[in-house]
């Protein structure tokens, strides 16, 4: 036969009994709240990350599409977190005034000079990316590293004959070359090659240059 249990013992192991439940309760309101952290993590933005990304809607060569291209390379956003933070932005674009908006493009603090040189150090490497896509789509070329470089200086040269203050410029080779190597990983650029013939389809272009599921381009180090 069991053993005999007084009253006290069995409200004993109640009390005990309560605490272990109580614990447990604690312990997943803990993980539920670290979830929601967690989740509301992935869909902030940094405050410096989201002032260039807003001198990048100011700027005349930037705009809406640019900004969230820079957040989702910089911030690895999702797609869902894109919807999230195009929605924020479009927010800030209608509510606030233009003497503030002006402030993002000539800023009077030293946060929103890093900023705003954060943004053009962006569309500097977006428009050599998007020089190299349409090489590839427009014309079936991968273009080589030093055409590459080339067409950089001309925007640089472009830049500062239009009194802008571009972004510094190295000076040796092996400087350049690194350079474009952060660059192209930045950009997912591969190095390869697309065959020369009379006449290439501009579909067949398309399909070597561009894969379905990336924006990968190519150019071609010799």
């Amino acid at each position: 036969m069991p053993p005999k249990r007084c009253e006290t013992d069995e409200i004993r192991l109640q009390r005990s009994l309560d605490i272990l439940n109580g614990r447990l309760a604690t312990v997943r309101k803990d993980m539920k709240a670290k979830k929601k952290l967690a989740r509301s993590q992935r869909t902030s933005v940094k405050q410096p990350m989201m002032r260039a990304a807003r001198a990048i809607m100011c700027l005349p060569q930037g705009g809406l599409e640019l900004a969230l291209s820079f957040l989702t390379q910089r911030a690895e956003l999702q797609m869902k977190d894109r919807a999230v933070q195009q929605t924020s932005l479009e927010n800030w674009f209608l509510i606030t005034a233009e003497a503030e908006k002006q402030k993002c493009t000539h800023p009077p603090s030293t946060m929103g000079k890093a900023a705003l040189k954060e943004a053009e150090k962006f569309l500097d490497e977006w428009t050599l990316q998007e020089w190299v896509r349409k090489q590839n789509l427009e014309k079936g070329i991968a273009p080589l590293s030093g055409v590459v470089w080339s067409q950089r200086e001309k925007s640089l040269n472009a830049a500062l004959a239009a009194g802008l203050v571009p972004t510094s410029r190295p000076a040796k080779q092996k400087h350049r070359l690194q350079w474009l190597r952060r660059w192209r990983l930045r950009w997912r650029i591969k190095f390869g090659t697309i065959q020369a013939r009379e006449h290439v389809p501009a579909v067949e272009c398309q399909n070597k240059a561009e894969r379905p599921q990336s924006n990968h381009y190519f150019a071609y180090q010799r």
